[in-house]
């Protein structure tokens, strides 16, 4: 039998097809003109290179998981619209004409598919696959400029390279309070028309019951943050129990087989949405 040969997925961007070769015409042209017509031509061919590697990279061992994000706007890409997170993007990004001519436009797209990898390798998803193919697109880049492969192998998901991060907010000497307002400091706050707001009560003056419930609806949001649904937390029941002697509680999951999770990062690999280190 003949070894079948695997299917590619088709790319959902355009691939710019590159120019037809054609015999070098003996007119000479302005220097200008001609200066023009070089960097045309010397783009075209970067565009090319770059076509080959997220062409490569749509088709590695389980590329499904970084072709396109799946919800939520901080899954798209970063608030201020900067580097692509997806591999979808970044082809988009391409056809755009988003990676200038140069060494700057290759530190940018190599940035931007080292972000792709790194993202996964950050929130600890797809990790193993992640590293994989991160190591794959280094060796495509390297056969450009191995500096490009030691760019994405630093990149920063959504923000380049060594991407800084925001300065700390000013540190302000603390208002002094008026006598009038020491006494009522400690009193909860209530709504309009003297009702108070549950919402605002804090942990300490949760029953256990409250608390039992909170945990689950946590859990909830945590397995939707890791992939899953939602709706998955309601196969799993909750205990919290009060540590003797302290004011610390002790929050325990349980699966319906009755499995013992004493975390929410155990829930998630018990559901296989988090891989093992």
């Amino acid at each position: 039998d003949q070894p079948q040969e695997r299917v590619k997925q088709p790319l959902p961007f355009g691939v710019l097809s590159p120019l037809a070769g054609h015999r070098q015409s003996t007119v000479r042209l302005p220097f200008n003109e001609m200066d023009d017509q070089e960097k045309e031509n010397r783009r075209k061919r970067q565009v090319k290179k770059m076509t080959k590697i997220i062409t490569k990279a749509w088709n590695l061992p389980h590329a499904e998981h970084f072709q396109q994000s799946s919800g939520g706007t901080d899954e798209v890409g970063t608030a201020n619209g900067s580097s692509p997170l997806d591999l979808t993007g970044i082809g988009q990004s391409l056809d755009a004409g988003g990676y200038p001519l140069g060494r700057h436009g290759w530190e940018k797209f190599a940035g931007d598919l080292g972000g792709v990898y790194n993202r996964f390798l950050s929130q600890g998803r797809h990790k193993k696959s992640a590293r994989r193919n991160l190591d794959e697109v280094k060796t495509f880049l390297a056969k450009v400029d191995v500096h490009l492969a030691d760019v994405a192998e630093k990149s920063v998901p959504g923000g380049g390279v060594g991407a800084s991060s925001p300065p700390p907010p000013s540190i302000t000497a603390p208002k002094k309070r008026k006598a009038s307002d020491v006494g009522s400091a400690n009193k909860p706050k209530k709504k309009k028309g003297g009702k108070d707001d549950s919402s605002s009560r804090t942990n300490e003056s949760l029953t256990i019951p409250e608390r039992e419930q909170r945990a689950l609806e946590q859990l909830g949001n945590y397995l939707e943050d890791c992939g899953g649904k939602k709706k998955q937390a309601q196969g799993f029941t909750c205990k919290v129990t009060r540590v003797s002697t302290t004011e610390k509680y002790d929050t325990v999951f349980y699966s319906q087989s009755g499995k013992r999770l004493r975390s929410m990062v155990a829930v998630a690999k018990f559901l296989n949405l988090v891989e093992d280190d």
